[in-house]
């Protein structure tokens, strides 16, 4: 498998939709963190404004971190994946 840079959003929407598939992630059980994790309490950390968009200034970096983890593994193919283990 090809390694590849990580897809970062490139306006507000598209980083909205990576916190919206992370949330989904954890809610369908596709994702899995610690109870007491960082990535856990930094994403109760992040509020939501009246018109339902996300309030930017509480998202931190471990938020914005999963948010493009969950992006980019959304967007593998794992079909193709080989691997490099002997």
């Amino acid at each position: 498998m090809k390694y590849t840079d990580m897809k970062t959003p490139k306006n507000r929407s598209e980083f909205e939709r990576n916190m919206n598939l992370v949330v989904e992630g954890i809610r369908s059980g596709r994702m899995n963190y610690p109870q007491n994790s960082i990535v856990i309490q930094s994403l109760l950390k992040v509020r939501v404004l009246p018109n339902n968009r996300m309030n930017l200034l509480t998202i931190n970096e471990s938020a914005r971190l999963a948010a493009n983890t969950a992006n980019q593994f959304a967007s593998m193919d794992f079909k193709n994946f080989e691997s490099t283990d002997e």
